[in-house]
């Protein structure tokens, strides 16, 4: 008997209510920010999943997107300095030739296509020969940053036989 006067109060309070039940997004924000080599833009909206008008009043009940994806990122390299990595694909060794730069210090990283490191190395030469015989045939990322950190570069190796 209680949940059937329960149901028929309900009832009664949302025909005699003037509700009006609808879904909308409202205004979107975001921005960019960006520093010396990177730039990020994002937005943000949030969702209104219930609106309930009485008389002159307007209810709202919402929420704002709780996940934060990058969907795209563009390095900007500033600086002069010009990698050059041959011969690709390599077979035993393969050279690094960097150009633009007086600098004294570079660190090498070759990793796996699954992100493994399998090489690292600091080297001072404008012209330094990498020695790959022992790794196996695949691809491989050949990253190089300079000492303060204002150069990186990744390249694509390909190793064969």
């Amino acid at each position: 008997m209680d949940f059937l006067k329960l149901s028929l109060f309900c009832l009664l309070n949302i025909l005699f209510s003037g509700e009006i039940l609808g879904q909308e997004v409202i205004g979107s924000s975001g921005g960019t920010d960006s520093t010396s080599n990177s730039q990020v833009t994002w937005s943000v909206g949030e969702t209104i999943i219930e609106t309930a008008t009485i008389g002159s009043i307007d209810f709202t009940q919402g929420y704002i997107q709780p996940i934060f994806l990058i969907v795209s990122l563009e390095e900007v390299n500033s600086s002069n300095i010009s990698l050059k990595l041959f011969p690709n694909p390599a077979n035993q060794e393969f050279n690094l030739v960097i150009e633009g730069t007086s600098e004294s210090i570079f660190y090498l990283r070759i990793t796996n296509i699954s992100g493994q490191l399998v090489r690292e190395k600091s080297f001072t030469e404008a012209k330094y020969t990498v020695n790959i015989d022992e790794l196996l045939p695949a691809t491989y990322f050949v990253e190089i940053v300079n000492e303060d950190g204002s150069y990186y570069n990744k390249l694509k190796l390909v190793k064969t036989r």
